[in-house]
């Protein structure tokens, strides 16, 4: 997570997301390792807050509506 952050800022990730205009994606005077280090842990970052947010989302439902959604699923044809 600290990674991501750190790399998220490095990109500056925030400006091109609020679509300002700036040319220093590439930096040619650094390593071409690092950069895609800070890629994919943007990436993941991204990636991880996401799956962990839906999941809460998902335990935020009521049970009501996750029991309802289960009782309505269609049966085997013998109705079990």
């Amino acid at each position: 997570v600290i990674q991501g952050v750190w790399s998220v800022q490095a990109l500056g990730l925030g400006d091109k997301l609020m679509m300002r205009m700036t040319l220093d994606w590439w930096n040619f005077e650094e390593s071409v390792a690092m950069f895609f280090v800070h890629c994919g842990a943007a990436a993941g970052l991204i990636i991880v807050g996401t799956h962990f947010g839906l999941e809460l989302l998902r335990r935020a439902r009521p049970q009501r509506d996750r029991t309802m959604a289960t009782a309505s699923t269609p049966t085997g044809a013998d109705g079990r």
